[in-house]
């Protein structure tokens, strides 16, 4: 076997090595499908709470973002906020964004460390991101795919900008 041949068939066993062993990238569709999935149920659990305690939420249109040093690539955002009401205890927009962290498997969820003190942040096997901050009456979810390629060509068909206020 030529040199060339030799190469060719040491990159052909090794796709078919890491496709074997699972190491292979999951499809764009997928992940995408799971970050709106866990979007979709965080966003109803939230507006199935009191009105009287959360007054508003509000989903954003879903949108890309740059990912840090790479230029040709883009991650999408989807988000939703919520505003906890004046006449609510202190501290409800943390308990709801606990309530919503215990409704995440913990199997399929793996609790990261975040930046700011008053977030919880998980990223799955797919490496989807989800982040839970409660800062004062402000509650904020948001979901994030991965960097990736071809994410600007992926749709997302929840409807946004639909508020639920009480």
């Amino acid at each position: 076997m030529s040199g060339g041949g030799r190469a060719a068939g040491v990159a052909v066993g090794l796709a078919l090595l890491l496709t074997l062993s699972g190491c292979a990238a999951p499809d764009p569709e997928v992940i995408a499908l799971e970050a709106q999935e866990v979007f979709d149920e965080l966003v109803a659990a939230a507006a199935a709470t009191d009105t009287a305690v959360l007054r508003t939420l509000e989903t954003a249109p879903p949108r890309q973002e740059r990912c840090p040093g790479e230029e040709d690539h883009s991650q999408t955002a989807l988000t939703a906020s919520g505003v906890v009401s004046i006449t609510a205890d202190e501290g409800e927009a943390g308990r709801i964004r606990d309530d919503l962290a215990a409704s995440l498997d913990p199997e399929e969820w793996t609790t990261i460390i975040p930046a700011v003190a008053e977030q919880r942040a998980w990223i799955s096997d797919h490496d989807v991101v989800v982040t839970l901050s409660a800062d004062g009456p402000a509650l904020v979810i948001a979901v994030f795919t991965p960097c990736s390629a071809s994410s600007a060509s992926r749709a997302f068909a929840s409807p946004v900008g639909m508020p639920y206020t009480g």
